[in-house]
């Protein structure tokens, strides 16, 4: 029989710790995570050959590993030499090992904080970040690495130490972060349809994406067209704000793109551009307002068009999509 009650009483041992890991997993997600227990792993540079990493929870691939409260680990790094510098990384190490206990061979199961050195280059060019070992611990990976810190060195001194973990929430601040957004949301919605914002629309153009996509394309997008909506109306005598949505392919060839137009004039003849929020490939920009160098990429925004700078070629022929905000003058 396959199935089994873990939290339960079986009259012997019985719980392992691939048990507990798929339990953990399951709460945290499969990847690294650093908790926010303790002092989170917090570093102190010692010497030039010395960084002290306090305590902290870190769960990786379900292993729960810790440094408990009160003590700390130390990375010991390799000496730098005078007229390079490399990049280290320090790491908490999840390890299978064979021992010999009571005469015994048993495989157990370690964490311990590690130093992998990077490769020396001439001071003055970029060093490349070792390789680090990636093991897959639900599938019986013997090691696995969860880098913490880039440690730069320069010469022979220790010049910047870079954090590379995420800090986890904890069920309680993600409740608390949750029940804010929602009262946020529902205070624009209120102050939305004061001002004529019509948010049904803007949903139906977003469909039924994930909590980020409803954040940055809808709260985000609302509260910044609701701090210019009196100044525009003012402006333009009557307006009503409206989002639609366009799809353009980027050139062949592009690096300094000149202009990419979304036109407006054959179906809405008194529309003008005041907001842009776009995806290219893997990339999203959230909305930008109208003005001047608003993203990585819109250089600005125009009556019925983006101009686009710096596309980098990997993303030439892919589709850019826009989600539009515009006003709609009311003559």
């Amino acid at each position: 029989m396959a199935i089994e009650l873990v939290t339960g009483h079986a009259g012997q041992e019985h719980v392992s710790s691939a048990d507990a890991g798929r339990f953990n997993a399951g709460v945290c997600g499969t990847g690294k995570y650093v908790l926010d227990t303790g002092l989170k792993f917090a570093y102190s540079i010692e010497s030039a050959n010395l960084i002290r990493i306090s305590s902290g929870d870190a769960v990786n691939q379900g292993r729960h590993i810790t440094i408990p409260p009160n003590t700390y680990e130390d990375a010991a790094l390799l000496n730098g030499a005078q007229g390079k510098t490399r990049i280290d990384v320090i790491t908490l190490r999840y390890s299978k090992v064979t021992r010999q206990v009571d005469s015994e061979t048993v495989t157990l199961e370690e964490a311990s904080v590690e130093v992998v050195k990077g490769t020396e280059v001439p001071t003055g060019t970029t060093p490349e970040v070792p390789a680090v070992i990636s093991g897959n611990i639900f599938g019986g990976a013997t090691t696995d690495d969860m880098p913490l810190y880039h440690v730069l060195i320069t010469d022979t001194s220790v010049t910047s130490v870079t954090p590379v973990f995420t800090v986890m929430s904890s069920i309680d601040d993600m409740k608390q972060d949750t029940d804010g957004l929602y009262q946020d949301i529902l205070a624009l919605q209120e102050t939305a349809r004061t001002h004529g914002v019509d948010l049904t629309k803007v949903k139906n153009l977003l469909g039924d994406g994930p909590l980020d996509t409803v954040s940055q394309n809808v709260v985000g997008a609302v509260a910044e067209l609701l701090q210019s909506i009196s100044a525009i109306r003012s402006n333009m005598g009557g307006v009503k704000i409206k989002a639609v949505r366009r799809t353009v392919t980027i050139p062949s060839g592009s690096n300094n793109m000149s202009e990419t137009t979304i036109n407006f004039a054959s179906d809405l003849p008194n529309a003008r551009l005041v907001g842009v929020d776009i995806t290219i490939g893997d990339f999203h920009m959230p909305y930008s307002m109208n003005g001047t160098t608003v993203g990585t990429w819109i250089s600005r925004l125009r009556a019925n068009s983006i101009v686009l700078n710096n596309v980098v070629g990997a993303y030439n022929n892919y589709e850019m999509t826009a989600l539009l905000f515009y006003v709609d003058t009311v003559v």
